[in-house]
């Protein structure tokens, strides 16, 4: 690194691991409300709160003779405030009651933001009164941010490297034998002159490498979504070619999370203690020969949760199926799968269907940013040959799944193999085909018959009086009766002199 020669007060350097960052605060930012006194009726207590960029949020509460401080602060008041639906989102605040002032008559209570992030340090509140003559309740509050805060928030940093010159020099040479190996952070301040002290500031980001001592976080993977109250094991991997790992310390935002000189190096880190939002995992890991390295750092991102119904018609499968539970904002994936023969027919999201999916053997869906619970359901359909003959069904005779097939007649019984379908007799058996057969009984009445019916079909019987062109259609009895596995007989009776009759057949 070079500078420019020059004035200046000084130059500092400054070499710090790279989870050096300014933490969010563990607890969630506040600001007191305080009341005294005793009320009447009639008297109207406001509650202000302004979210960061938004509208101010009112509540009100009348108060009733004989209202205390106290009353209103732990009992009144706060199911008003926690119960407005604008202050409920993460970016609100509610109510919580806090202390009496060493009297039933003066209380306190604490206006507390949602989140511990930088929309609650900017709420800003604020008391109103609307008094009635005679009222002796009285408003401490005073408005303002929710800036009070016991753990603020504070930079955190291991500093290895602090060296400061007051002449500016064209270079500087920093030695890295203390630093761990592993990725790194070198920041440079310089510093003008003059009483203004106007600061210029440089990052850059570098690898030590001075040993053989290794580091790597092998799971979780970086940027995976954890539940807020799920548990993570964080597992590492040390090794030392020229001597022994002494022990691994793991880091979570900064702070020391855990510590272990057993293998397997493994952690557990309670997504509680975090909050929602990101946290960056980091380990350090120690030799025998006084070395030490950094692995690299690993983000991961703690959410609220919603649970996915996922289910699966007949002939295919979803994967992950069941109730599913996920990070809100997360986009899970999820493997669609159709069995042998069959297709997916349709992906549905709560009900409604989603384009692109359908006539595919296996699809990688992906629902995205999912923000509330829902339901997921596949549906799968048969491929099918020309003349609407199922591949299984093909396939079932061990016969090629195409068009063509469909088209032929393998077994040279004089029925093709689509009409052995819709029959439900053996393609390759020429001994098994569908055979109707017609037979007058006794005038006005006729048996029809049908050979080797199918369980699995349905049939009926049409019938004409002629076969003269322009007699009019066939006309059927509606009878669609199932098939019983042998031989079915139908006795019909018309008061035709003359009648013609034939037996359709069809899946149901």
């Amino acid at each position: 690194m070079s500078v420019t020669q020059g004035a200046g007060a000084d130059l500092r350097l400054r070499a710090a691991t790279v989870y050096t960052n300014f933490l969010e605060p563990a607890a969630r930012a506040y600001k007191p409300v305080v009341l005294t006194g005793q009320a009447v009726s009639g008297d109207v207590v406001r509650v202000i709160v302004t979210p960061l960029g938004g509208s101010p949020v009112t509540n009100s509460l009348t108060c009733t003779t004989n209202d205390t401080s106290y009353k209103i602060l732990s009992e009144r008041l706060p199911p008003v405030v926690n119960g407005d639906p604008a202050l409920q989102q993460s970016d609100g605040a509610e109510l919580k009651w806090a202390v009496t002032c060493g009297s039933f008559t003066c209380a306190e209570a604490y206006l507390v933001s949602r989140t511990n992030g930088v929309e609650g340090r900017a709420l800003y509140g604020e008391v109103i009164l609307e008094l009635q003559p005679g009222s002796g309740l009285t408003n401490w509050t005073e408005s303002a941010a929710f800036t009070n805060n016991a753990s603020d928030m504070t930079a955190r940093a291991q500093i290895f490297v602090a060296v400061g010159e007051t002449n500016l020099t064209a270079g500087y040479v920093m030695d890295t034998t203390s630093l761990p190996d592993g990725p790194h952070e070198l920041l440079a301040v310089a510093r003008e002159g003059t009483g203004v002290g106007t600061q210029g500031r440089l990052t850059r980001g570098f690898t030590v490498n001075n040993h053989d001592l290794t580091c790597v976080i092998t799971n979780p993977p970086a940027d995976m979504y954890l539940l807020l109250g799920q548990s993570v094991t964080v597992r590492v991997v040390a090794a030392e070619s020229g001597g022994s790992v002494t022990g691994v310390q793991l880091y979570a935002e900064g702070k020391l999370a855990g510590a272990t000189n057993a293998e397997p190096y493994a952690f557990v880190v309670d997504t509680v203690e975090y909050g929602l939002g990101r946290v960056t995992v980091q380990a350090l890991a120690f030799s025998d020969l006084d070395q030490s390295t950094l692995s690299e750092p690993v983000l991961l991102q703690i959410a609220e949760t919603n649970w996915i119904t996922v289910t699966a018609g007949a002939n295919g499968s979803i994967s992950p199926a069941g109730t599913v539970l996920v990070a809100r904002g997360s986009s899970p994936m999820f493997g669609i799968q159709a069995d042998s023969y069959y297709s997916i027919g349709q992906v549905q999201t709560n009900g409604a269907v989603v384009a692109g999916y359908s006539n595919l053997a296996f699809a990688q869906f992906t629902w995205s940013n999912v923000v509330a619970d829902g339901t997921l359901h596949a549906l799968f359909a048969a491929n099918l040959a020309t003349q609407g003959v199922p591949h299984w069904w093909l396939a079932s005779y061990a016969l090629p799944t195409n068009d063509a097939t469909a088209l032929d007649d393998p077994d040279e019984d004089g029925y093709f193999t689509w009409q052995e379908y819709y029959t439900d007799t053996d393609p390759t058996d020429d001994e098994s085909y569908f055979l109707p057969v017609v037979e007058l009984v006794e005038t006005g009445t006729w048996s029809v018959a049908a050979s080797e019916t199918s369980t699995g079909r349905l049939y009926d019987v049409y019938w004409r009086t002629n076969l003269l062109p322009g007699a009019g259609p066939w006309l059927p009895y509606g009878l669609n009766v199932s098939g019983s596995g042998s031989n079915l007989l139908f006795l019909l009776t018309n008061d035709v002199e003359q009648g013609y009759y034939r037996i359709k057949v069809f899946p149901p």
